[in-house]
């Protein structure tokens, strides 16, 4: 919106010969427009001992969405008023109208694997995960017990990681596994900050939205119902 009031102010200055001030106006309102498209949103994602923690993130904002605020969390809640019992209805009016069927058709199916493929195709190596810890550290009443899953522990880092960079592009990581015997709960911690800059929401949408639309074109065409309320097979 604000660019179309900028663009539409820099005609006005280009009629009223006003050159060098629209020109001005022009280069701001690209300027702007450039620092938006390159600017990131994402997600952090936090697990330890005290549960977890998310956030939103846009550019140098953090919004915190879990866990709740201390207010809404302890905030008590109002007891409901007891319902009133209604009135029951002649059997003819409870009965349910038979709800419209969408038929399951290869085109349907074919359509939507198009779709997801062309998605993961467009997602695979656009989120970049800036931060990535991951420390899980074994533990069980018996010793043995103990070192055998942190063995299975660290095969499972070690076969996990390769997806992991294949999928995103990670920045930064400190991924690892480790045995203690003076406890018997095992502990783990998660630290992952995964964001995608604006331009790149928009390449993916524009990409996805032919194969999206197909999809939905071919809902609205197996979920037509004919006057009984039946799908209709046309």
């Amino acid at each position: 919106m604000l660019t179309v009031l900028y663009l539409l102010a820099f005609v006005i200055l280009l009629c009223c010969g006003k050159l060098k001030l629209a020109l001005i106006l022009l280069g701001v309102t690209l300027a702007l427009d450039i620092l938006i498209l390159l600017l990131r949103v994402g997600a952090r994602f936090t697990l330890d001992g005290d549960g977890v923690t998310l956030r939103v993130l846009a550019g140098p904002v953090r919004l915190k969405l879990l866990p709740a605020g201390e207010e809404k969390a302890k905030k008590p809640k109002k007891p409901k008023n007891p319902k009133k019992e209604k009135p029951e209805k002649p059997e003819e009016e409870t009965k349910e109208k038979p709800k419209p069927k969408i038929k399951i058709t290869f085109d349907l199916v074919s359509t939507a694997l198009k779709a997801v493929g062309e998605l993961l195709g467009r997602l695979r190596r656009k989120i970049c995960i800036d931060k990535l810890v991951l420390h899980y550290s074994a533990a069980a009443a018996d010793p043995a017990d103990a070192a055998m899953t942190f063995g299975y522990a660290s095969a499972g880092v070690g076969a996990l990681m390769p997806v992991i960079e294949n999928i995103f592009k990670v920045k930064e990581r400190d991924v690892g596994a480790s045995v203690t015997f003076d406890t018997d709960q095992s502990v783990i911690f998660v630290d992952a900050q995964l964001t995608l800059a604006i331009w790149e929401i928009l390449y993916i949408v524009l990409a996805v939205w032919p194969p999206v639309k197909a999809v939905l074109g071919q809902l609205v065409k197996n979920g037509k119902v004919d006057k009984n309320g039946q799908a209709s097979d046309q």
